[in-house]
């Protein structure tokens, strides 16, 4: 059996304006906010959204031609099923502590995937999480569930 509450943060991207993600080696997560320096923090329940390396490959291998920053992530890991944290999970990244509010999103316009399949595949397999606890988090960090799956 896997273990789907341990993983490693692999990328960090911040928008530094609208459609505009950069990736960064380091970043800061402040308290009810998400990162520092991007244009998209602020209070609210999608302060920061997750994604993992493991669901851009399987999208690859079916023929879909996606890459990382495809779900507009900010933190994509490797190692743990992002997509299978229910809301109201915390979880350590880094030095900071999320919560997990979101499972998936809906789609702004209909992409290839619902125009092939009917149904988007790309939403339900992220997730969206409130900072409840700052701190600073870097390429190579540890991501971890503290609490439930």
């Amino acid at each position: 059996m896997v273990d789907n509450s341990k993983g490693e943060i692999i990328a960090i991207r911040v928008s530094v304006r609208k459609g505009m993600k950069e990736n960064i080696a380091s970043g800061y997560l402040r308290e009810n906010h998400g990162f520092e320096g991007d244009i998209h923090g602020g209070p609210g329940e999608r302060q920061v959204s997750l994604f993992t390396k493991e669901s851009f490959d399987e999208l690859k291998a079916s023929g879909d031609k996606i890459g990382c920053a495809g779900f507009g992530e900010n933190i994509t890991v490797s190692g743990i099923r992002v997509g299978e944290i229910k809301p109201g999970t915390d979880m350590k990244a880094g030095n900071a502590v999320l919560k997990v509010t979101e499972s998936g999103k809906i789609c702004q316009k209909p992409c290839k995937f619902y125009k092939e399949e009917a149904k988007c595949r790309l939403p339900s397999l992220g997730i969206f999480a409130a900072v409840i606890k700052g701190g600073e988090i870097k390429t190579g960090d540890k991501i971890e569930v503290i609490d439930g799956v």
